[in-house]
């Protein structure tokens, strides 16, 4: 999925130069600390990780490399703000299980994206796309979403295929 939005086929097959951890086990709760995994020129992950049975939490940033999220508006200006060492810098939270992990960075990227083409469209298109997404009804019933925020994902992933072919 990164290979798409990035448009980077880089991102298919990534060569790691860098991956360590420093790891404890207590039970069925296996943390890992000091975690770095870097593919040179493109991204490096840091942070810290819990795998307590099959549930995952997880606090870490990801920084990747300038250009990298061209293709993705908002990406730079709104989510990867943080410049150091070379990469621009996100946090991102972990949760969900091993087998099916959760992640926030996807819908913050969404969610820049689609603010940012919202403020380059025309005076009026910002109405229409309001219509197409289901007007104010649909921050309204948000709340009532099993999994917060999952229909601003969904608004936002209608958003970037409608307006995918315009950016290319």
């Amino acid at each position: 999925m990164v290979a798409k939005y990035t448009r980077s086929e880089k991102f298919n097959r990534l060569p790691l130069n860098e991956t360590k951890t420093d790891f404890k086990r207590h039970g069925d709760l296996m943390e890992l600390r000091n975690l770095v995994i870097q593919s040179d020129g493109l991204l490096r992950v840091e942070g810290s990780v819990d795998i307590r049975g099959e549930q995952l939490a997880g606090d870490l940033r990801v920084g990747v490399t300038p250009g990298t999220l061209r293709w993705i508006p908002g990406a730079e200006r709104s989510v990867f703000t943080q410049s150091k060492d070379g990469f621009l810098w996100s946090d991102l939270k972990l949760a969900g299980t091993v087998s099916d992990p959760k992640e926030d960075l996807s819908g913050k990227l969404i969610a820049a994206a689609g603010e940012a083409m919202l403020k380059d469209l025309p005076a009026g298109a910002v109405d229409q796309v309001r219509k197409l997404l289901g007007g104010d009804k649909a921050t309204e019933e948000e709340g009532d979403s099993p999994v917060p925020g999952s229909d601003l994902i969904k608004q936002g992933t209608q958003l970037l295929d409608l307006f995918g072919p315009l950016l290319k």
